[in-house]
């Protein structure tokens, strides 16, 4: 799908783009004795220049980049898809290209969504369905867990009361019900209460305590609750979080600092005071190890802040004179992971990203093999062939060996001499924009180099290629590596640049491997390893929809009872009730936002008048709906957050009139910004669409997930600060590293390493601080400057070099864990709960039915109770069923599954004080909602308990339901006796004797008449009571329940209404 829809809108864009390619550089370099070109027809002094309006209107293509032919037309479409940064130059080209600027606008944006937000993430979706057990596997699956559950609960029980291993075998076979087995061997450790232990062997258990809680209070029992207490735990939270802004405000540079080093070592000590309290009170709580299961080294999460809290401790030593621990600075960023150990949220995820480093680290694996192959392929094809000489005049063949030195031929051995050069490497002009004015340069043959620190690139040797296919890997600059590469001739020949070269085929085949599959692959892993840590990995997609719907179901608010007002009050309550009401505020708050997207800078006045007239005009109505509002609802009107919301933005807008009227351009006047909320009035118009409402309830319910990612990605990015301070602290400015991003202070280095984990230029501030001599100024240097006398603007920098080694470990590893794996996790827990609401959506309960629920019960519910008498569940249901509310229809599905149901709300709810039995709203809800979605959609140990427990329900059903039939037969007896005066059931005996048959089920009676339903039941009951046979016909009962349990075990009754027992069988 990808490559065709390349292909098809490459020949598009060949009819729409193409045009003759002109290179700007030719405009200075035409004979002056000719005229200027079209295409750069403004002269100065001799020389020919673009006018700025031929700059636009001139063909923008380059030779690389252009649509004239079908190869370079598919290259640039597949490099726009890589989001390299070519699609916005490409889209403002495109624009260019045409004497209108619509049509590359709408192909580029048309063709960038389907392309990166639709095709090539159905890559994700692909693998995420390899990851994706299907739902008989993960049934299987479900049973396979239960049963090893079963053995180790069975083993482990049996372990403990001596019994050998041939005896816990025996005791597996043996066992027929080992669910049954379970649930009492849980209900036995409910009710065991484990003994407090002795802590470090010396001190009591806390008293009292669950054992002894007549005891007085001990030290230990003042411990506990010191520990246990939130108050402690949000006060270490906040030591943690000030130790961590103390790390950030100082600096390797101390003019860079803003606390000095003696108040840093200061804090640092009562920081480690602090967190040597908690390790002490904890283990005097828990105990160290030996202890018991709840010892303090008996959690993996402590380890950590012992660690921590040791390698600090060493590190004041070193502060107070012993050199030796003084390396151990190098670890005081990681002081930042102890809020792992108090944030249960960054403890998930991390367990989460732990399950998925065996397939992560597999797929890096994969992923170095890959380095490995194309690495040495790269080599063979490029190994010296990316040398150029530095004037890029010299080019063509060689034309004669004998030709003097200098002569502009394309060989290694005749770069030499002077040329004059207007152009530095970067591209820009050495002296001004177009100036015919150029710099005597000395020619040299060497490999491409980037910034300031003129780091070359190339494929000579292995590390040098793997690190430039690394680079195209992230998918960021990868064209300026494949046009150079492209470019390359032979050994000693300089590049000659080429409109396509086949050399692209190389870098292609590694993009779709790298950046296509292996990164996508590592989303998919994510997503897998989340959904195994909240436990969804092995649900099906109706259990997981269940699982989500039933915490709704749980936490349900029924509506208040429905109180129509009186007089004006009623009319304002109807308006507001009205979907015509409703609908005309949509589109005011649409139309509104349409105006306020017609604002520009220095617009005309009468355009400013016109918007004046209608925001006053909006304003008005939005205040005129509040006043409605507050009239229909009073109280209740500060009970809906969107009413708030309204009143928050009507305010501001009041504020920003009155201060817009006032003229004032200072003080208060600074509010006006807050007109930006009424932007947020569209979320309004989003709860009138479902697809809307579903992306919103994915960002809402997203947030707890994506905080604790950007948590993890904030002290991941503290920590590489901090460590990119003691590196990198005072290297010298360069083409992206400047007085905005460097690492001179934590501070700085945070805010420039949240703008490369996005991808963004991270090349460029790589290569800058690898600067080395002689582009920058060694301490050697320095210090010699020094003993000299000079004086140097910062003598508490040694040196404004750089670490070529460090700088590439350093901005690879933080590009590969923040870049690929992070951000993926990002990606994976957006993606996980979208699925969840996805499914939810179209699945067979969902959010509307559940709201159809409680406006049906709003209207049965006349007192507001919350409890509904058993006599009024027929109609409640009824009316259910008729709002097409499959809670309703499952339920009214057969008189049977009805009367079961009953049953069961019989069963399980207590009668009150009147002995009525009134079910509770969500109660009830959650009892319709497992009849609506069947036993199948629960887990698998709730789902075989469930089975059991509807199967009695229905036994009991049944039973009653012949019960009640032989008491009407008896019934009927008794006056058909008194009014004959003989006995009735000897005629029925006679008449019943083995009369009853199966074959015999719909035929006629002898009157030629069918025999209902009813009838058959009622000779069933006549034929057991003549017969005294109750036992045959309790085990053709008990038959019946066994098909029933069966139909409900494979799920039959949920779509199949065929499956509910016949009149007959009841």
């Amino acid at each position: 799908i990808l490559l065709g829809w390349h292909v098809l809108m490459a020949l598009f864009a060949m009819q729409l783009f193409r045009c003759p390619v002109q290179d700007g550089a030719t405009c200075y370099r035409v004979n002056t004795s000719l005229p200027c070109p079209e295409f750069c027809s403004n002269q100065i002094e001799g020389e020919c220049y673009f006018s700025y309006s031929e700059l636009w209107d001139h063909c923008p293509w380059s030779p690389h980049q252009n649509f004239n032919t079908f190869a370079l037309s598919l290259a640039q479409l597949f490099f726009t898809t890589t989001t390299d940064g070519s699609f916005t130059s490409n889209m403002q080209n495109a624009m260019r290209s045409s004497d209108s600027i619509w049509p590359g606008l709408i192909f580029f944006l048309i063709f960038y969504f389907v392309s990166f937000y639709g095709i090539t993430n159905l890559l994700i979706c692909v693998i995420l369905d390899e990851f994706e057990p299907s739902d008989k596997l993960k049934a299987d699956l479900q049973i396979e867990e239960f049963r090893k559950a079963a053995v180790e609960k069975l083993s482990g029980r049996m372990m403990k009361e001596g019994h050998s291993v041939e005896d816990i075998e025996q005791a597996i076979d043996e066992q027929k019900d080992i669910d049954s087995y379970i649930r009492m061997m849980k209900e036995e450790e409910a009710k065991e209460v484990r003994p407090e232990v002795w802590s470090l062997f010396l001190l009591r258990p806390p008293q009292p305590n669950a054992t002894a809680p007549e005891l007085d209070k001990n030290f230990r029992w003042y411990i506990r609750n010191l520990v246990e207490s939130s108050l402690f735990l949000y006060f270490m939270m906040l030591t943690i979080l000030v130790s961590t802004i103390f790390l950030a405000l100082a600096s390797t540079i101390p003019s860079e600092s803003v606390v000095d080093s003696s108040v840093m070592d200061s804090a640092d000590l009562i920081f480690f005071v602090i967190f040597a309290f908690e390790f002490l009170v904890k283990v005097v709580d828990r105990g160290i190890l030996f202890e018991g299961p709840g010892a303090y080294f008996r959690e993996g999460w402590n380890f950590l802040d012992f660690f921590l809290l040791l390698f600090q401790g060493l590190d004041i030593l070193g502060l107070n004179g012993m050199k030796a621990f003084r390396v151990l600075r190098v670890l005081r960023p990681f002081r930042s992971l102890r809020f792992l150990n108090k944030v249960r949220v960054l403890q998930q995820l991390l367990v989460a990203f732990a399950d998925s480093l065996y397939q992560v680290i597999s797929l890096v694996a994969l992923w170095v093999i890959a380095f490995l192959v194309f690495g040495v392929i790269g080599m063979s094809m490029f190994s010296g062939q990316l040398y150029s000489c530095n004037d890029k005049d010299f080019t063509g063949w060689p034309i004669n060996p004998d030709e003097e030195v200098g002569s502009k031929v394309g060989w290694r051995e005749n770069c030499v001499g002077s040329y004059v050069s207007f152009k530095g490497r970067d591209g820009e002009y050495l002296v001004a924009s177009y100036s015919p004015t150029g710099i005597l340069m000395p020619r040299s043959w060497a490999n491409p180099t980037q910034g300031i620190s003129q780091a070359t690139f190339s494929f000579d040797n292995f590390a040098m290629a793997c690190q430039i296919l690394y680079e195209i890997a992230i998918l960021r600059g990868l064209t300026t590596y494949i046009y150079i590469a492209g470019d390359s001739t032979s050994v000693g020949q300089q590049p000659i640049q080429q409109e396509i070269s086949p050399n692209i085929i190389y870098f292609v085949f590694w993009i779709l491997f790298s950046g296509f599959f292996v990164l996508q692959m590592i989303i998919g892993v994510l997503i897998d390893s989340i959904n195994r840590q909240t436990g969804t990995a092995l649900l099906t997609t109706k259990q997981r929809n269940w699982a989500r719907i039933k915490v709704r179901m749980e936490n349900l608010i029924m509506l208040k009872q429905l109180e129509i007002p009186r007089g004006f009050r009623k009319f304002c309550w109807l308006l507001c009730n009205d979907s015509r009401f409703q609908n005309f505020y949509s589109f005011i708050i649409l139309f509104n936002i349409i105006i306020m997207m017609s604002e520009s800078y220095n617009q005309p006045d009468w355009w400013s008048n016109i918007m004046n007239v209608l925001n006053w005009l909006f304003l008005a109505l939005y205040i005129l709906e509040i006043i409605i509002k507050v009239i229909a609802y009073r109280r209740e009107f500060v009970e809906d957050p969107w009413n708030i919301f309204d009143t928050l933005v009507v305010g501001t807008s009041i504020l920003d009139a009155i201060l817009s009227s006032g003229g004032k351009r200072s003080g208060i006047q600074a509010l006006r910004v807050l007109r930006i909320i009424r932007v947020f009035r569209t979320l309004r118009l989003v709860r009138r669409s479902p697809r809307l409402m579903l992306i919103l309830n994915t960002l809402v319910s997203s947030a707890p997930s994506i905080g604790a990612v950007c948590g993890f990605i904030l002290i991941y990015v503290f920590i590489f600060a901090i460590i990119g301070n003691q590196v990198f602290a005072g290297v010298k400015h360069g083409n992206a590293l400047n007085k905005h991003n460097n690492f001179d202070s934590p501070w700085s280095g945070m805010l420039t390493l949240f703008v490369l984990i996005t991808g963004d230029g991270w090349q460029a501030v790589m290569r800058d601080v690898a600067i080395a001599p002689p582009y920058c100024t060694p301490s050697s240097e320095v210090n010699r400057l020094l003993s000299l006398g000079y004086n140097i603007v910062d003598n508490t920098v040694s040196s404004d070099c750089g670490n070529e080694a460090a700088s590439y470990i350093f901005f690879d590893l933080f590009i590969m864990i923040g870049w690929n794996i992070l951000r993926s996790m990002f990606i994976a827990v957006m993606m996980e709960n979208f699925f969840i609401f996805k499914n939810a959506y179209s699945s067979s309960l969902s959010e509307g039915h559940l709201e159809s629920y409680r406006k049906t019960w709003q209207d049965m519910d006349v007192g507001g109770k919350g409890t509904l008498p058993l006599y009024m569940l027929e109609p409640f249901l009824r009316n259910l069923q008729a709002n097409y509310n499959p809670l309703g229809i499952s339920a009214l599905e057969s008189a049977f599954r009805f009367h079961t149901i009953r049953t069961e709300i019989a069963l399980t709810v207590k009668p009150n004080a009147r002995g009525v039995i009134e079910v509770p709203f969500n109660r009830l809800l959650v009892i319709l909602g497992m009849y609506a979605v069947g036993p199948p959609a629960l887990e698998y140990t709730d789902m075989v308990s469930r089975t059991r427990d509807v199967t009695w329900y229905a036994k009991l059903t049944a039973a009653s339901k012949i019960l009640a039939l032989h008491r009407g037969v008896k019934t009927r007896a008794r006056r058909a006796e008194q009014r004959k005066g003989r006995s009735a059931m000897s005629i029925f005996t006679e008449k019943g004797k083995g009369a009853w048959k199966e074959e015999d089920r719909g035929k006629s009676d002898a009157k030629g008449k069918p025999k209902p339903a009813v009838a058959s039941v009622s000779e069933l009951a006549m034929s057991t009571l003549a017969s005294q046979d109750l036992e045959r016909k309790l085990e053709h009962l008990e038959g019946f329940s066994q098909k029933l349990h069966n139909k409900l075990f494979d799920g039959d009754l949920e779509t199949n209404s065929s499956a509910t027992p016949s009149t007959d069988s009841q």
